[in-house]
């Protein structure tokens, strides 16, 4: 036999069958197939990795930390958000319709941008014109803008991920897009939360989005949570009741004041047929609280009872009612070391993975050392801390998480607070003006009425 020799690499084969320019073709197309594999291979432990986001976001002088958080839940909000030059744009994607007047159609179901509290699968904004929007933002300026992508349920990550990578097939893209979902457990059992396996979401994004950062996270059980799982243990309410009413909780907290008045007559009415019908439920317990904490504070006006006894009107409370059920309120929870070696057994061998946590439990320092070590183990990971419905933890309450983990390893779903020094109150007691008719009746008082009292005692003294 005969040996062709290319690039160092020797294949024999029998010259009695092959001719020697044949047999060149075929060790050629053997060695560019080997090659293709190695750099195929190549590819992908890369593609894992995306893009660097430290250094993305670092050259306008920012850390991960740094980096506003954009949430977009509608056509509105992405235009505003695209606006900006530094930022992280944040899509909820929901199993949905498209507005009818912009083309949807009623009976046609696509990953639509929505929020958790929408209490209609609708949105004048689908996943694909989203993406398209962003992608042609991407192409005219030169922006350092970030896309962040979770699923509000599971069942629609195939045909989210299928449009995200029709939109954005390949493996380098200019920018950072980060897909996440929950894949483990962390609850102890207690959250109702659906999960995706892990495995094959991580298949999923790595085959169809390879330029994507995947973002794994675990369902948890702190917060509002265990008020949530008893009202659907009640089984009373629909699912476009219960999401009204985490809304308007939710607007309660943070601002009393613009909640809209369709519901606060919602809540009104559904307390008056709560408490007909199922008066020793939670559930009747829950709104009833809501309804009373609303008409407390003063800002709206509720239907009156046309024989009940008629009082003077009161201003609203200056320090008004915010938190619902308080001592239900979950706020002692925390990773195990279960939980992060359950995480470290699904990513392992991976590179630039990110992990989903919930902002209540990194306020403490329970469990913040297992997540440094899952860091420190997975090269190039990083933190997205962020919050469910009604969770009351601010960025100030992390911010030694933060501290903790460093800055360019942590992304921050809570906005700062933008108050400076300036705008402080001063609560010190002011000193008394001195206006002209004070020192008038001063004078008055010194010139006129002290002698003239004097004088009258002293006659009636005489007297």
């Amino acid at each position: 036999g005969r040996t062709c020799r290319i690039a160092s690499i020797q294949y024999t084969v029998l010259s009695a069958q092959l001719g020697q320019e044949a047999l060149c073709h075929w060790a050629e197309m053997r060695l560019f197939s080997e090659l293709g594999i190695f750099f195929s291979c190549s590819a992908i432990a890369q593609v894992v990795r995306g893009v660097d986001l430290a250094n993305f976001w670092g050259k306008e002088g920012l850390t991960l930390a740094d980096v506003p958080w954009v949430p977009v839940t509608n056509r509105e909000s992405l235009e505003a958000g695209l606006k900006c030059s530094s930022c992280l744009l944040a899509m909820e994607v929901n199993n949905g319709t498209e507005w009818l007047h912009l083309g949807g159609e009623i009976n046609t179901f696509i990953p639509i941008v929505t929020e958790h509290s929408q209490t209609a699968a609708a949105s004048d904004l689908t996943l694909e014109q989203a993406l398209n929007m962003v992608k042609e933002k991407m192409g005219t300026l030169q922006t350092h803008i970030g896309l962040h992508v979770s699923f509000l349920t599971p069942g629609i990550a195939p045909s989210a991920i299928s449009v995200i990578s029709n939109i954005f097939p390949g493996p380098s893209l200019p920018f950072p897009l980060l897909v996440s979902a929950n894949v483990l457990d962390a609850s102890g059992g207690e959250s109702s939360t659906p999960l995706m396996d892990g495995q094959e979401f991580l298949s999923s994004v790595t085959d169809l989005v390879p330029g994507a950062i995947p973002v794994l996270g675990w369902s948890t059980y702190h917060g509002m949570d265990k008020v949530w799982k008893r009202i659907e243990d009640d089984q009373i309410l629909k699912e476009f009741q219960s999401s009204r009413i985490v809304r308007v909780v939710e607007h309660l907290y943070s601002d009393p004041e613009s909640i809209p008045k369709e519901d606060v007559r919602f809540v009104e009415l559904l307390q008056k047929k709560l408490e007909r019908t199922h008066p020793k439920s939670f559930t009747e317990l829950a709104v009833g609280q809501l309804v009373k904490s609303i008409e407390t504070n003063g800002h709206h006006k509720f239907e009156k009872d046309p024989f009940a006894p008629r009082y003077a009107s009161r201003p609203p409370r200056k320090d008004p009612v915010r938190e619902l059920l308080p001592e239900y309120y979950l706020s002692s929870s925390s990773y195990s070391a279960d939980d992060i070696t359950s995480m470290l057994a699904l990513v392992k061998d991976r590179g630039g993975v990110g992990f989903a946590v919930r902002a209540g439990l990194v306020t403490s320092q329970a469990g913040v050392g297992q997540l440094v070590g899952l860091l420190d183990a997975v090269e190039g990971g990083f933190v997205v801390v962020n919050t469910e419905p009604a969770d009351r933890e601010s960025r100030d309450m992390v911010e030694q998480f933060v501290e903790t983990v460093g800055g360019d390893k942590v992304i921050v779903s809570l906005e700062k607070d933008t108050k400076d020094d300036g705008d402080t109150v001063d609560v010190r007691i002011p000193q008394p003006r001195n206006s002209p008719q004070n020192s008038a009746n001063y004078k008055w008082h010194q010139t006129i009425l002290v002698p003239g009292l004097m004088m009258f005692l002293m006659i009636m003294r005489l007297v």
